[in-house]
Formats: C-alpha cells, sequence, structure tokens
C-alpha cells in the first residue's frame, strides 16, 4: 500500500504479503484479557479461566489473518497494576510488553469489566502513560471509563468478549492509526562530528532557525534539542545532537546527553542523518561514525543517510563520481554500510533552491523509511522504560570493548545464523546418506 509494508518475517510466511498489526492487551488481573485475546484470534490461544490467583504470568502472543491484516495479538499479565510478582520479574515482562508494542503499528486495547471500574482499572490507565511514548497513546484503544482517565485519543472501542460481532467492530477503528502511514510523525536525528554542519542542517530541513549553527573553535551544540516541522504533508520531528559522538570517556555529561539524545527521539527515529563535510571525510569523522555504532548498535546503518555539506562546492560537478571515485576508504566503507544512500546539501541556500534540496533529502528518507517497511529503528536504550545514566554507561563501556561490536552484529543476525546452521545441517544429513547408499 503506497509501498508502505510492514510484515514480519512469519506473517509473510504463513499469510502472505499482510500489513502486520499489534494489538496489546492491557488491564487488570482477572478482567478478561485472555478471553479478549481468544476471541480476537478465534481459537484458545491464552489460558483463561476462574481462578484466585492470576492466571497469565508472561507476555505471549497469538496470529491470525483478517482481511488484508496480519493480526498478532499479544497478552500481558497484569504488569500495570497492583500485582504479587517480585520487581526483577515485573520488569522483565514490562520490557517485553514495551518490545511487543514497538512495532508500527500497534494499538493498546484496555480491558475492564462493564459495571466493575475499580481503582485497580485506573491504576492500570495511569501507569502505561508513564512507560511509554506519548505518540502511543494516539494508538490507545479506549473503553468510556478508562477514557475518563487516560490522555484524549482516537474514538473509543469496547470489546467484550462475550459478542464475537465486536471483534470486526474493535479491528476495524485500527487502520485509522497514525502509524498506519496517514499523518504519521516521522522523527529525524542528526549525528555526526561537530562542525560538521548537524545544526544548519535542521535549520535548513524545518525551513527557519531553530538550533544555534555558528562558527566556532568549540562545540556550540551544548545539548540536545528537538523541533518540529511539516514537509510535503507529513509532520516531520528533528533531533539535533550534542557533542556525544567522539571517543567514549566515561563522563556523566556525555551519560547525560546520550539519555536526552534517547528521550527526545523515542521511541526511536526513522532516519538517522550522518552530516559531514563534502571533501573532508577525517578521523574525527570516523571517530564520530564509531561513535554513532557503539550508542546504537550495528543495526543503525540500515537506518542512515549520509549528507554531504557545503554541496555548493560540487561546482557542477556529480556527487555520484565524488563518492564513487574517492580514494577514502572510510568513506566508500561508510556508503556501502549505508546501503549507498547519501545526498549533498547547502546550506546558504534558499527560497526554490533551498526546497529542491530538501526534496531530494526528504526522497532519500523516504526511500530509507520504505526500505525499513515503516518501522524506526530501536535498541536496548530505547526499550528501556526506566533508563538511568547508569545503564548508559554499562551499555557505552561494553560497546567499547572489542567483542562487543562483534556480538551486537551477531545478535542481528540471529535469524540468518539460524537458518545457515539449518541448511548445513540438511547437507550433513545428505551427504551421509548418499555415503552409506554408495556403499
Amino acid at each position: 500500500e503506497g509501498g508502505r509494508v510492514r510484515a514480519s518475517p512469519m506473517c509473510l510466511l504463513v499469510w502472505g504479503l499482510r500489513q502486520e498489526l499489534r494489538v496489546v492487551l492491557l488491564g487488570r488481573s482477572g478482567a478478561g484479557r485472555s478471553a479478549t485475546g481468544n476471541t480476537l484470534l478465534g481459537e484458545e490461544r491464552f489460558e483463561s479461566h476462574l481462578a484466585s490467583q492470576p492466571v497469565t504470568t508472561t507476555c505471549s502472543d497469538g496470529r491470525r489473518h483478517w482481511r488484508r491484516w496480519c493480526v498478532v495479538v499479544v497478552d500481558t499479565p497484569a504488569i500495570f497494576g497492583g500485582s504479587q510478582w517480585d520487581k526483577q520479574h515485573l520488569a522483565e515482562e514490562r520490557k517485553r510488553c514495551l518490545e511487543f508494542a514497538a512495532h508500527e503499528p500497534c494499538v493498546l486495547v484496555l480491558v475492564t469489566q462493564l459495571g466493575r471500574y475499580t481503582r485497580e482499572d485506573r491504576e492500570v490507565c495511569r501507569r502505561p502513560s508513564a512507560l511509554c511514548h506519548p505518540s502511543t497513546w494516539c494508538h490507545a484503544s479506549l473503553s468510556p471509563l478508562s477514557f475518563l482517565c487516560c490522555p484524549p485519543g482516537p474514538a473509543g472501542a469496547v470489546c467484550a468478549a462475550a459478542l464475537p460481532a465486536d471483534t470486526t467492530t474493535a479491528v476495524r477503528r485500527v487502520p485509522v492509526l497514525p502509524g498506519d502511514g496517514r499523518g504519521s510523525t516521522m522523527r529525524l536525528l542528526l549525528v555526526g562530528k561537530t562542525g560538521g554542519g548537524r545544526s544548519a542542517t535542521g535549520n535548513t530541513l524545518l525551513g527557519r532557525r531553530v538550533f544555534e549553527s555558528k562558527l566556532s573553535t568549540t562545540p556550540v551544540t551544548r545539548s540536545c534539542k528537538s523541533a518540529t516541522g511539516h514537509w510535503d504533508g507529513e509532520d516531520i520531528v528533528v533531533v539535533d545532537t550534542a557533542d556525544i559522538f567522539h571517543l567514549w570517556n566515561g563522563s556523566n555529561e556525555a551519560c547525560r546527553e546520550i539519555t536526552h539524545c534517547i528521550e527526545l527521539s523515542s521511541p526511536g527515529p526513522h532516519v538517522l542523518l550522518l552530516v559531514t563535510q563534502l571533501g573532508r571525510f577525517t578521523q574525527e569523522d570516523q571517530e564520530a561514525v564509531r561513535g554513532v555504532q557503539d550508542i546504537f548498535g550495528v543495526g543503525v546503518f540500515r537506518h542512515m543517510v549520509v549528507v554531504f555539506t557545503r554541496g555548493e562546492e560540487l561546482v557542477g560537478g556529480s556527487l555520484h563520481n565524488y563518492v564513487t571515485h574517492t580514494d577514502n576508504r572510510a568513506l566508500r566503507n561508510l556508503i556501502q554500510s549505508c546501503w549507498n544512500r547519501y545526498c549533498s546539501i547547502n546550506n546558504r541556500a534558499s527560497g526554490a533552491e533551498r526546497d529542491q534540496q530538501v526534496q531530494q533529502l526528504m526522497n532519500k528518507v523516504r526511500e530509507t523509511v520504505r526500505e525499513n517497511e515503516g518501522r524506526y529503528y530501536s535498541n536496548e536504550l530505547y526499550l528501556d522504560p526506566f533508563l538511568t545514566e547508569e545503564k548508559v554507561r554499562y551499555h557505552m563501556e561494553k560497546a567499547a570493548r572489542p567483542w562487543g561490536v562483534l556480538l551486537d552484529s551477531l545478535s542481528y543476525r540471529r535469524v540468518l545464523t539460524k537458518c545457515g546452521i539449518i541448511l548445513i545441517v540438511i547437507a550433513l544429513i545428505f551427504i551421509f546418506v548418499l555415503i552409506w547408499w554408495k556403499r
């Protein structure tokens, strides 16, 4: 649909090319989450029966197809209300819940019993707002009572497990969600070395001077900052970053600004714009690239576009020729890691020239979003609902270890590795059978 297809490999294999929709069921213990999930799935997928103790103890999911959707229903334990579990178990389950909800489009369904809206229900409504990014509430499907104590969102829907017809009604409301690609906010994160032109590029994208930008021997941007804009019918959030991509020094200020960067771009950036000057990809640029990789992980390059500032210095030349014929091996490797996504920009341009350059850059941005099936980038820092500077410090120290990047890279290739192992095992079995047959 418009090139924006979001579907997990599982959905593609089982249901064909269908758009994935995630439905996360929240509510107090005994409210009927599991029964509602079974009704949505049309089968007894989740355990549901009368009991004095909570029946659901861990997050689980089930899948079915409905029209053009691959619907993933996520049943959760009572992780946001009064609970009998220890803090560690609660933290683990909340993190799992956020991992399930990190994919767009996703809808939160608050399940409550008709005529029994209790204090525990109100607590369930209050807690997710502290854990989830505010934009998630735009995706919430709210019953009339829970709407009174939760942030406003789209018109609520009541989904009663006793009425199967309501399943269609509840799911039918979902296609108008912001995460469905219509009216959604695109988050762009500016990264790169100090003095490369991050702030000026952000101002060019927004069409106004928001971020301080001037020539200076010291870093001008002291703290991460975000601003909103509008381009070609789409809302964008641009996040300018401080000097956090240099070699890790373990300072409290670096931990604080990395935490701030994660908060401003939460639940995750759709595209990272790596800003560097044309003709000057230096050792500092290489260190900044390594810093971006340490913070966000190896997989971030799938969401990255290289932006060359001072595009006017091409003087009629071709950026493609410059990139393909450069003798800077580090720059060539970077371009390849970013799937050959790059463009140039002149931050001094104005009027029609500026609009044309922004259009070219936004075309690259949308191409990147389309190639990633509309998903924004996320890692363990974004998924942690209680991110602290100490956790950031631990993450950075782990990434700075010689084997940290290798482990991170392996985690992103887990599925490919498993498939490779299976193929090798099949090949070995075939060889042994062939040898035995010849004997």
